[in-house]
Order: structure tokens, then C-alpha cells, then sequence
């Protein structure tokens, strides 16, 4: 008796099952917390809700990464403008730790992206794309986030777990018992686990201060040698020269490009939405304004530094507190020439990148919106083209002057007669006239019955009338009985 219920089940398909999730499936909205150690407060609240509505609609779902990396974005300019401003960050040392910290945000929010597809299809490894997220700044609230991760997979099926007790029936001490266990073990590892200072908390440098040298007493006379080895000098770090290297691309044909992609960017967002014949939703504009921040980002953490100034020094207020250093006099190496030289290279592939993405953003934004016209104009109703009123007045008067011209020569038309019998007895009886005759019929026929006509019809209608008029005084006259018909 079970087997064909069991098939009858088997044949529902997911569509015909109105879409219902479960509360269980809202655990995603605990995945940020993991990020905690790396995010500010409000970005990971964010991301909360940003994974809870797509839970919640399919639309969200589908742009959860990239407006993901729209609030990361808006978190690193936020703190780069709390560092005293925007230029003023672009120019200080920290700049590659703000990349650094930027990267491990993407990178996070990615793996949390990955990690939540996964549990939604059922596979338990997506807790550990959840775990090495959080596990970059570890903090007691990422077993909040794993807690929601396993909670958030789908099981085989959707009964109760016999240790809950029964659907209506109140809670025992023993069901409570079983639950307050996990959750006092969980909270005594979370308390236990170490609490490094979050990445996101990064302050500047305190300023530093000239101190006077310290004086060095005079060694007595009476006292050994040290016996300690030298100090070695630390080796000169690699520097970044202009002398016999590629040269870098102008700056401003980098920013140039990016406006260009920019441009293009919102080109193809104006488009994409009427091609579609709706307008675009704020998902999807949100999705496009994550993209556009990324990657304005990455290029002015990774090429913002000031030209002339090298990353790590110091404000000018603490460089006039130091004693001044002379400038470093030794000869170029050849591993300093290559690594500029690749350097170098990389800014020119990252602008050639540029250029090329924008060509085919224009190309696809251009090529939507010739292809939105010829569906357009292949959607309208195609109508005949409209008769020629000049054309048809034409044919109609030479017609009316031919056979007022044919009744004062005796050889009126019938009223029983259509004028293709007219045109057909008159030919009969004047052979020379035949094809004028014919002619004229024919091309009265739509006049009288409904059509079109050409300018080509009405020529030809008034050269056939010139010659039947001027052939009417050679014709032969009209006999009696033909004229009293």
C-alpha cells in the first residue's frame, strides 16, 4: 500500500511545492558573525540581513556576493576617511595594511558566500569555509555562526526530533537538560577561546618624539674587551627606481581608464533593464555599485600611493622630530631594475585590462541595445502600405474621360455592362483599339473594386486614354442598331 503512495510522491516536483523555507533555514543570517574579528559592527549586521533576505527571496539570493562586497567596500571607506581624510590616508604607510585588511574582507565574505551554497545543498564542508573565515581573527562568536551553519543545512526531512517531545506537548526538565548541555559547552569554549585585538581596530602609530642621544659613559682603562661578535648591518631592502628600467604608465591614463569602465559600467545597466522591458531593481543596482567599488578600491589601494613617496614614511611632523638620514647613494642592482621593471609591467596589463573591459562592455551594451530595436520593430504589426490617392485619382479620371469620350461618339457603355465586358465588346469591334481598351480596364479594375495603384498604372491609364481619344476620328461610324443599344 506504501508503493504507490511512495511514487505518487516521488512525481511532485519542486515547482509544484509552494516555496516555504523553514526557520531553520534563517540560520544563514548568522554566518557574518564569524567576521567580526575582521569587520566593524555595523558591516556584519549588515551582512546578517543582507543573508537573511536571501533566504527570503530568490533575487537577494542571487546578488548576496556581490552586495556583500558593496558593504566590505563601504567599510574600508569609511575607515579611510576616520583616518583624517582620503588623501591624507592614500599618502600615509598604512596603506598596504589597509589593502591587506580589504583582501581578507573579500576573501571572507566569499568564503561565506561558498560555504553558505554549500550547506544549502546539504553538504556539511560548507563549515569549513564558515570556520577558516572567522579563524582569520578568531572571537567567541564564531560558534554563533557555525551553530547557524549547521542549523541552516536541510536534513532528509522535516519531522521533529524525538528529543524536542511531540508537537503541543510542553517541554520536560529532561528536554531541557539535553538542550542546556550544548549551549553551557559552547559557551564555556567560546569564553575559553584566545581573543586577539580585532583587525578592524587598527590605529596609526603614536607620533614619535626627538629624544636627545643618550650619553654613553667612558669605558675604563681596566676593562677586557668584549668578546661578542659584531653586529652585522641589515641588508638594504629592495627600492623601487627610474633609471633603466620600463617606464610605469602615467597616472592619468590609469584614472582615465577607470572612468572609462566606470562610464561603461552604468551604460550597460541603462541598458540590460530596457532591453528587458523593465526597469532595473535595486538589487541589481546594488550589485552593480558593489562591482564599480571593488574595483575602484583595489586600484587605489594597490596604485594610490603618492608618486615620489615611498610606502612607511613618516608625516612631516614626526620627519622634522628625527634626525635627518642621508639619501641612499648606492647604485641601482639588478634585481631592483627587475622588479620595477615587472612592477611596471603590471601597472601597463592592469590599464591595457582596463581598456579591454571597457571595449566589451561597450561592445555587449551596444550590441543589447541594436538587438532591443530589431525586436521592437519586428514585434509591430506589419500593415500594407497605404494607396496612392494621387494615383488613384488619376487612373479614375482618365478612365471618366475615355468613356464620356466613347459615349459622345456613339459607343456608350451598357448599364448592365462592367467595364471589363465594356472594354471587352468594344475591343471586339474596334481591333485597332483592343489593347488601349484592355489596358484601361485593368487598371480601373482596383479603382472600382478596391486596391492599390502604382504612379507606373496611373501613366499608363492616361497614355491609354490619349490614344483612344485620338483615334476616335478615324473610327469608322456607328451603325443604327448599334447606337440604339
Amino acid at each position: 500500500m506504501s508503493a504507490p503512495n511512495a511514487m505518487h510522491d516521488d512525481q511532485i516536483t519542486p515547482v509544484e511545492v509552494p516555496h516555504a523555507p523553514a526557520w531553520q533555514a534563517y540560520g544563514a543570517a548568522l554566518l557574518p558573525l564569524a567576521l567580526l574579528g575582521v569587520l566593524p559592527v555595523w558591516a556584519c549586521l549588515l551582512l546578517c540581513l543582507l543573508f537573511g533576505l536571501g533566504v527570503r527571496s530568490v533575487l537577494w539570493h542571487e546578488g548576496r556576493l556581490l552586495i556583500s562586497f558593496l558593504i566590505v567596500g563601504a567599510a574600508i571607506v569609511g575607515h579611510l576617511l576616520g583616518l583624517g581624510g582620503l588623501s591624507v590616508a592614500l599618502n600615509s604607510g598604512g596603506l598596504g595594511n589597509l589593502l591587506v585588511l580589504y583582501l581578507a574582507g573579500l576573501l571572507g565574505v566569499g568564503g561565506l558566500s561558498w560555504g553558505a551554497s554549500l550547506l544549502e545543498e546539504g553538504r556539511r564542508r560548507g563549515l569549513f569555509f564558515v570556520l577558516a573565515a572567522g579563524l582569520v581573527s578568531p572571537q567567541p562568536l564564531l560558534l554563533l555562526a557555525l551553530a547557524g551553519g549547521a542549523l541552516m543545512r536541510p536534513g532528509l526531512d522535516d519531522r521533529r526530533p524525538g528529543w524536542l517531545g511531540r508537537e503541543g506537548a510542553g517541554w520536560t526538565g529532561k528536554n531541557a537538560a539535553w538542550l542546556a548541555l550544548p549551549v553551557a559547552l559552547a559557551l564555556a569554549l567560546a569564553v575559553a577561546l584566545p581573543r586577539p585585538a580585532p583587525l578592524w581596530n587598527t590605529s596609526s602609530p603614536p607620533p614619535v618624539q626627538a629624544q636627545a642621544p643618550a650619553e654613553v659613559p667612558p669605558a675604563e682603562p681596566s676593562a677586557r674587551p668584549s668578546t661578542l661578535a659584531p653586529l652585522q648591518p641589515p641588508a638594504p631592502r629592495p627600492r623601487l627606481i627610474t633609471e633603466d628600467v620600463i617606464p610605469a604608465p602615467p597616472g592619468e591614463l590609469v584614472l582615465v581608464a577607470g572612468i572609462l569602465v566606470l562610464f561603461a559600467l552604468f551604460l550597460l545597466l541603462r541598458v540590460i533593464p530596457a532591453q528587458r522591458g523593465r526597469p532595473a531593481t535595486l538589487v541589481e543596482w546594488l550589485m552593480g555599485a558593489g562591482l564599480v567599488l571593488t574595483l575602484v578600491l583595489l586600484v587605489a589601494l594597490a596604485f594610490g600611493g603618492a608618486p615620489g613617496q615611498e610606502a612607511g614614511t613618516l608625516p612631516p611632523a614626526q620627519a622634522e622630530a628625527l634626525a635627518p638620514i642621508e639619501p641612499d647613494t648606492r647604485e641601482a642592482t639588478p634585481e631592483e631594475r627587475c622588479l620595477t621593471s615587472f612592477l611596471n609591467l603590471v601597472l601597463w596589463a592592469a590599464l591595457l585590462f582596463y581598456l579591454a573591459v571597457f571595449a566589451l562592455l561597450v561592445h555587449t551594451a551596444l550590441s543589447l541595445r541594436g538587438a532591443s530595436r530589431r525586436d521592437a520593430q519586428a514585434a509591430l504589426p506589419t500593415t500594407p502600405d497605404a494607396p496612392d490617392a494621387a494615383a488613384l485619382h488619376r487612373v479614375r479620371v482618365a478612365y471618366r474621360n475615355t468613356e464620356t469620350a466613347l459615349t459622345d461618339a456613339g459607343r456608350g457603355r451598357a448599364a448592365h455592362e462592367t467595364p471589363q465586358g465594356y472594354a471587352a465588346r468594344l475591343a471586339a469591334d474596334l481591333p485597332t483599339l483592343a489593347a488601349p481598351l484592355n489596358l484601361l480596364a485593368r487598371v480601373y479594375a482596383p479603382v472600382r473594386y478596391g486596391g492599390s495603384v502604382s504612379l507606373t498604372d496611373a501613366d499608363a491609364a492616361e497614355a491609354a486614354e490619349g490614344t483612344i481619344r485620338a483615334e476616335l476620328p478615324t473610327l469608322p461610324p456607328v451603325a443604327s442598331s448599334d447606337a440604339a443599344e
